[in-house]
Protein backbone atom coordinates (compact mmCIF):
# COMPACT_ATOMS: atom_id res chain seq x y z
CA UNK A 1 0.00 0.00 0.00
CA UNK A 2 2.83 2.47 0.81
CA UNK A 3 4.62 1.74 -2.22
CA UNK A 4 1.68 2.37 -4.24
CA UNK A 5 0.65 5.82 -2.64
CA UNK A 6 4.10 7.08 -4.06
CA UNK A 7 5.10 8.85 -0.52
CA UNK A 8 8.50 8.15 0.89
CA UNK A 9 8.63 5.43 3.53
CA UNK A 10 10.65 5.38 6.45
CA UNK A 11 10.70 2.20 8.89
CA UNK A 12 10.94 3.39 12.58
CA UNK A 13 12.70 1.10 14.67
CA UNK A 14 11.24 2.65 18.31
CA UNK A 15 12.39 1.14 21.98
CA UNK A 16 16.16 0.48 20.52
CA UNK A 17 16.94 0.51 23.92
CA UNK A 18 14.79 -2.37 24.82
CA UNK A 19 16.27 -4.43 22.10
CA UNK A 20 18.92 -7.50 23.00
CA UNK A 21 19.91 -8.03 19.26
CA UNK A 22 19.40 -5.08 17.73
CA UNK A 23 21.80 -6.13 14.49
CA UNK A 24 20.00 -9.40 14.06
CA UNK A 25 16.96 -7.72 13.73
CA UNK A 26 18.32 -5.35 11.30
CA UNK A 27 19.07 -7.88 9.39
CA UNK A 28 16.29 -9.72 9.17
CA UNK A 29 14.38 -6.34 8.28
CA UNK A 30 17.13 -5.78 5.43
CA UNK A 31 15.78 -8.76 4.06
CA UNK A 32 12.36 -7.65 3.95
CA UNK A 33 12.28 -4.38 3.66
CA UNK A 34 14.43 -3.76 0.50
CA UNK A 35 15.05 -0.45 -0.46
CA UNK A 36 13.60 1.33 2.48
CA UNK A 37 15.52 3.17 5.14
CA UNK A 38 15.35 1.82 8.78
CA UNK A 39 15.42 4.56 11.71
CA UNK A 40 16.64 3.52 14.76
CA UNK A 41 15.03 5.28 17.96
CA UNK A 42 14.94 5.38 21.94
CA UNK A 43 13.43 8.32 23.49
CA UNK A 44 15.91 7.46 26.24
CA UNK A 45 18.21 8.99 23.21
CA UNK A 46 16.93 12.25 21.96
CA UNK A 47 19.22 12.37 19.06
CA UNK A 48 17.98 9.33 17.52
CA UNK A 49 15.26 11.20 17.11
CA UNK A 50 17.36 14.12 15.25
CA UNK A 51 16.87 12.72 11.63
CA UNK A 52 13.64 11.43 12.00
CA UNK A 53 12.37 14.91 13.05
CA UNK A 54 14.57 16.45 10.16
CA UNK A 55 11.78 14.32 8.08
CA UNK A 56 8.72 15.29 9.31
CA UNK A 57 8.84 18.58 6.93
CA UNK A 58 6.39 21.57 7.93
CA UNK A 59 3.08 21.38 5.39
CA UNK A 60 3.69 17.43 4.90
CA UNK A 61 1.05 15.04 6.13
CA UNK A 62 3.33 12.10 8.59
CA UNK A 63 1.54 8.63 9.19
CA UNK A 64 2.89 6.53 12.59
CA UNK A 65 1.68 3.47 12.13
CA UNK A 66 2.11 0.16 14.46
CA UNK A 67 1.45 -2.29 16.64
CA UNK A 68 0.22 -1.01 20.46
CA UNK A 69 2.74 -0.45 22.53
CA UNK A 70 5.35 0.17 20.31
CA UNK A 71 6.06 4.50 21.33
CA UNK A 72 3.80 5.84 18.50
CA UNK A 73 2.30 8.67 20.93
CA UNK A 74 5.50 8.96 23.24
CA UNK A 75 7.57 10.28 19.71
CA UNK A 76 4.64 12.59 18.75
CA UNK A 77 4.43 14.17 22.00
CA UNK A 78 8.40 14.70 21.87
CA UNK A 79 8.17 15.84 18.51
CA UNK A 80 5.26 18.63 19.64
CA UNK A 81 7.26 19.55 22.71
CA UNK A 82 4.30 18.58 25.34
CA UNK A 83 1.61 15.68 25.84
CA UNK A 84 -1.23 15.86 23.26
CA UNK A 85 -1.52 11.85 22.90
CA UNK A 86 -1.86 10.47 26.85
CA UNK A 87 0.50 7.25 27.39
CA UNK A 88 1.08 4.45 29.74
CA UNK A 89 3.52 2.39 31.29
CA UNK A 90 4.15 -1.67 29.45
CA UNK A 91 2.11 -3.99 31.07
CA UNK A 92 4.15 -7.24 32.55
CA UNK A 93 4.14 -9.33 29.20
CA UNK A 94 6.05 -6.20 27.17
CA UNK A 95 3.48 -5.08 25.02
CA UNK A 96 1.40 -1.60 25.33
CA UNK A 97 -1.97 -0.89 27.08
CA UNK A 98 -4.13 0.94 25.92
CA UNK A 99 -4.35 4.58 26.96
CA UNK A 100 -8.13 4.94 28.46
Amino acid sequence: MVWDSGTMTLIVLTKADLCENLTEKLIELDEVAIGVEVVVTSTYDPQSLDYLESQLLAGTTAAFIGSSGVGKPTIINYFLGKTILETDELINDGKGLHTR
